[in-house]
């Protein structure tokens, strides 16, 4: 699903920095057909990828903001930051590097600065893969696998028709829906996810992780903050919500069957599930019990928080998009 041209209009135009003197677009375009490999190796840039319906060619508008009003100053600047932009057989590849550069400290820091935005407007049956340093990115609602690995800066994707891989070393990473696999890693920073249909991984370095629906192996885990997940009606899988030094909330559709063994180390578990059968005496620090046949198996763990239970219905139709439910609001991968 395409989004609304405005939308990214306005992410351009936010991502203006304040100091910026005087500013200059220019514009290429690459016809590739209805299905596109996209590969970006970028550094110190903020990319946005926008699914266009279809679209049968990828047009990538470059923006630069200088610190600077001579003309000599911005186009040394221009000549230093390298864009290529090329397409073989569908496989199009972006790349924006700068004059000079040696690991995270680019030479062009004795100039004026100048930031470089790139927007690319891509079929909708798109897979991207990036790697890049110090860039801020956001991906639209594109039919593919994703998979971006960044060392600094904001993980932004919408809804991926796909399997997902984002990495960030620093930096946080937002996921509105998948259709596929999931794996989530922000080193120092925290997760948000809406539902995603296949196995999932995240990693909350330096603050919390929240998926609202998982219903196939899970693992969720944050080193500092808190964890919230909500396990599908159509749960089948193993999961693991675990934190060192937060809270944790799990939440169970009353359809799904899961056998829970929930404990932490300093604080207590409070089972509000209803349906929830404890099994032995519950204890303050521990609970475990079996919800409907119990069949999967789910283990959590607080190391210096709480641990809290809950059933509520896990409302897939609402929180997925309808490119990846059925009528009933499941997942369905790949749709």
């Amino acid at each position: 699903m395409a989004c609304s041209k405005w939308w990214w209009v306005l992410a351009l135009c936010c991502a203006t920095p304040a100091w910026a003197l005087f500013e200059r677009s220019e514009e290429r375009v690459l016809t590739t057909g209805a299905e596109v490999q996209l590969h970006l190796d970028l550094t110190r840039a903020i990319v946005s990828v926008e699914p266009v319906a279809d679209a049968k060619d990828v047009h990538l508008t470059i923006h630069r903001a200088f610190a600077t009003t001579e003309e000599k100053e911005v186009a040394e600047m221009e000549r230093r930051n390298h864009v290529e932009f090329t397409n073989d057989h569908g496989v199009v590849t972006l790349r924006s590097r700068y004059d000079g550069e040696k690991g995270m400290y680019p030479t062009w820091l004795d100039w004026p600065p100048v930031e470089v935005s790139l927007v690319l407007q891509v079929p909708v049956q798109c897979s991207v893969t990036l790697v890049g340093e110090h860039v801020d990115v956001t991906i639209g609602a594109v039919r593919g696998n994703v998979s971006l690995k960044v060392d600094a800066g904001e993980l932004v994707l919408q809804q991926i028709d796909g399997a997902v891989t984002a990495l960030t070393k620093s930096g946080s990473i937002t996921l509105a829906s998948c259709a596929g696999s999931a794996v989530l890693k922000a080193k120092t920073g925290s997760v948000f996810a809406g539902p995603i249909a296949g196995d999932v991984t995240v990693l909350a370095g330096g603050g919390d992780a929240d998926v609202q629906a998982v219903s196939g192996n899970t693992e969720v885990k944050a080193v500092t903050g808190n964890v919230k997940v909500a396990l599908a009606g159509n749960f089948a899988g193993k999961a693991k919500l675990t934190t060192d030094g937060g809270n944790v909330v799990a939440i169970f559709d009353p359809a799904a069957s899961c056998r829970v063994e929930a404990g932490t180390f300093w604080g207590r578990v409070d089972n509000k599930a209803k349906g929830l059968v404890v099994q032995g005496k519950a204890r303050r620090g521990r609970v475990v019990g079996a919800l409907n046949a119990g069949k999967w198996p789910v283990e959590i763990y607080a190391g210096g928080g709480d641990v809290v239970l809950k059933t509520q219905p896990v409302a897939w139709k609402d929180a997925l998009s309808p490119a990846f439910a059925n009528e009933a609001g499941e997942p369905v991968a790949g749709k």
